[in-house]
């Protein structure tokens, strides 16, 4: 009966949160501290995990499997069977629609509500896994990314729009600006360049080393956060193109993003820790460790996903996928 109790009351917690309730917020984390509110337990390894624009709904790439879960309940909604290891989640703006990346080296479109695939495209190179995906700002246009290149695909028709070739290097991670007028890439030979979307061409060309697992813009446009394999977040300045602010880590870093107001950087990094990050200050705020007592397992925080309020985050490990409440912004 205790456990029932506690299991409605979490529920009842997480809704009220993602109903944007200052009173209860407050009252939940008087403490200060982020407080785990509800743990999901998957299938298989979880490469990556995302919010629903509602908040309400967590994506999760678990295995060969993208599953769907309520994130006040953690009940699982849905599971959209894939014939590869899925390696990324991202939802279309409205939230109506998933992409899926995937290691059987394609890329994925589906309707949610019926779980109908609606498109799939190959990557632009043979037999290299589809790591990364992102919608457009205004969900017109799929990015992905596959070896040395880029698609854009038009995501009413299924169609390629463009090709982006990247040299020789593979792409890491990808992210549109939020005017949707640049597509940031991070590849493998540690750099990270802008590219333009209706033309294909680089805009901007950060320094050398500053490449590395992930991207990610702030909602306000101002800023690219670039996490590498040296534990370090670069911070770039989109105007001028140069780095304002190195964050340090302990280790490779594996997912980056900003909260909803551009004030809060997420990392996850292989050192079991997700951290979150004061961007104005470049100052870490709260981290905490997803390393499971006395478990021998590889607890590495693959994934990092704000709520659409800002108030919880998601995030993902070895068969775990986590949402946390965050301290109120001050």
């Amino acid at each position: 009966m205790t456990a029932n109790r506690t299991s409605i009351m979490a529920a009842c917690l997480v809704t009220l949160l993602i109903c944007c309730r200052p009173q209860a917020a407050r009252a939940a984390d008087s403490a200060g501290v982020p407080k785990p509110l509800r743990e999901l337990t998957l299938s298989g390894s979880v490469e990556s995990v995302a919010f629903a624009p509602d908040g309400r709904t967590v994506a999760a790439a678990c295995n060969k499997k993208a599953e769907l879960w309520d994130a006040s309940s953690g009940k699982q909604l849905s599971a959209l069977e894939h014939g590869g290891t899925v390696a990324k989640v991202a939802f279309s703006p409205d939230g109506r629609m998933l992409a899926t990346g995937c290691k059987d080296c394609k890329a994925r479109i589906w309707d949610i509500k019926s779980g109908k695939l609606l498109h799939e495209m190959e990557g632009g190179v043979k037999d290299a896994f589809v790591l990364c995906v992102a919608f457009s700002p205004d969900g017109g246009t799929l990015a992905f990314g596959s070896g040395g290149t880029a698609r854009l695909m038009d995501v009413a028709t299924g169609k390629l729009i463009r090709e982006i070739k990247v040299e020789k290097n593979d792409v890491q991670d990808l992210a549109f600006s939020p005017d949707g007028k640049s597509l940031a890439l991070a590849d493998s030979a540690d750099t990270a360049r802008l590219w333009d979307v209706a033309t294909g061409k680089v805009r901007l060309e950060m320094q050398e080393g500053s490449g590395g697992n992930s991207v990610a813009f702030s909602p306000d446009g101002g800023t690219l956060a670039v996490g590498t394999a040296r534990g370090k977040v670069w911070l770039f300045d989109i105007k001028s193109a140069a780095m304002s602010k190195e964050l340090n880590a302990e280790d490779w870093i594996l997912s980056v993003s900003f909260s909803p107001d551009s004030r809060t950087l997420a990392t996850g990094a292989e050192d079991n820790k997700a951290r979150l990050w004061d961007v104005a200050a470049g100052q870490q705020r709260s981290v905490w460790d997803h390393k499971q007592a006395g478990k021998d397992t590889i607890d590495w925080v693959y994934g990092v996903s704000f709520s659409s309020n800002g108030r919880l985050l998601a995030t993902c490990t070895e068969k775990k996928v986590r949402i946390w409440l965050l301290p109120a912004a001050k």
